[in-house]
């Protein structure tokens, strides 16, 4: 038994809101996470089609996405050039290799967010299972 004396109302009512409060944050990092390795896996999938794309040729016959479960042939008649968005709603043409290196670039910036979130994620997780250990003592 602990020497610790029984929490007042006041006290399990401040405890049970924090842990409310850390567990709506860790539902929203946990959120930011989904969404980050949505990007990463969108991210892998465009450089690796674009590395591809090194080998093809003008004309090389694709079949392309139009809509869900829906495709269509196409041919790529410059391979080397690579529209790409530089905010939500603007894109600019590059060529192949800087497209690559800008992929890159992405997923080295998402690599970090998404560490960043997982360290947040076990910091408030931690935060948690420290506060109720403490009410358990009580």
């Amino acid at each position: 038994m602990s020497n610790n004396p029984s929490p007042n109302s006041s006290e399990i009512s401040q405890m049970v809101y924090v842990v409310q409060v850390l567990e709506e944050q860790k539902k929203n990092i946990s959120e930011q996470l989904l969404m980050t390795e949505n990007q990463l896996s969108g991210i892998n999938i465009s450089k690796r089609t674009m590395e591809e794309l090194q080998s093809a040729e003008n004309n090389h016959e694709i079949v392309i996405p139009i809509g869900t479960n829906a495709f269509a042939r196409a041919k790529i008649i410059e391979p080397d050039k690579i529209i790409i968005p530089i905010s939500r709603d603007m894109f600019i043409e590059k060529n192949l290799e800087e497209s690559i290196k800008q992929m890159e670039q992405r997923l080295e910036a998402n690599n970090k967010l998404h560490a960043k979130l997982v360290e947040n994620y076990n910091d408030i997780n931690g935060k948690i299972q420290e506060i109720k250990s403490k009410f358990n003592q009580r």
